[in-house]
């Protein structure tokens, strides 16, 4: 590197005491308001918590729970299940960690990535299976695709909202698993309602919301969740 100086960069310097600087006022920022207390932010996320499960309680009030047609076995597969993957995706996209900066953000995408594998190959595995393929199964996986929207938008925009500018690192990625936690609690609560058992039914029908509010969350952790 050069130590000689380029004395001819110099005249591109402004003067601060010239005239034109002493009459530009200078830029004001707009004053920002004061930042949630931590017992705040503590409130409001067990609040949107409540509320997501309050949510869900009131659809499947609506939609009439309908728990006939399957063995006790299979009904809490259905429901256990996704319940898991949800705690998980929630429990890796909310850690705080020992610096408070959560957990890395290769260990939130891999949770967030893998909570639906995971739901659809257990599945796949454990229910009796039927290829999808004919027009009476698409109509069926389309009609419960569209609940589980239902189920799952309540507990996503109140989630979306609790944890906006939340996230100090990889807030995409945990933006992604906390979606991925509100499709998996929306799959959840419809095993409560459909009847139909078969594997590529529920995997379809059910569990695709997880990867839709998956990627929706990620878009929004990406524009609304970063620190």
């Amino acid at each position: 590197m050069s130590r000689r100086l380029d004395l001819e960069h110099l005249g591109g310097i402004p003067d601060p005491f010239s005239v034109d600087a002493l009459l530009t006022p200078p830029a004001v920022r707009p004053p920002l308001g004061p930042s949630p207390t931590r017992n705040r932010v503590r409130a409001t996320r067990l609040g949107a918590a409540v509320g997501a499960v309050v949510y869900d309680a009131g659809c499947l009030w609506w939609l009439q729970v309908h728990v006939g047609g399957r063995s006790p076995g299979l009904l809490a597969l259905s429901l256990l299940l996704p319940l898991a993957a949800a705690l998980a995706a929630l429990r890796v996209a909310t850690r705080k960690g020992p610096h408070g900066l959560g957990n890395a953000a290769l260990i939130v995408a891999a949770v967030a990535l893998a909570s639906p594998l995971f739901f659809a190959l257990v599945i796949l595995s454990a229910l009796p299976g039927e290829a999808p393929g004919d027009t009476a199964f698409w109509a069926k996986a389309e009609a419960c695709m569209t609940l589980s929207a239902l189920l799952a938008a309540g507990p996503f925009v109140l989630a979306t909202l609790a944890f906006r500018h939340g996230f100090a690192t990889g807030p995409a990625w945990r933006g992604a698993a906390l979606g991925v936690a509100c499709g998996a609690l929306g799959t959840a609560a419809l095993s409560l309602v459909c009847s139909i058992a078969t594997s590529w039914h529920v995997v379809v029908g059910h569990g695709a919301v997880m990867v839709v509010a998956g990627a929706l969350g990620g878009l929004s952790g990406a524009l609304l969740s970063k620190a």
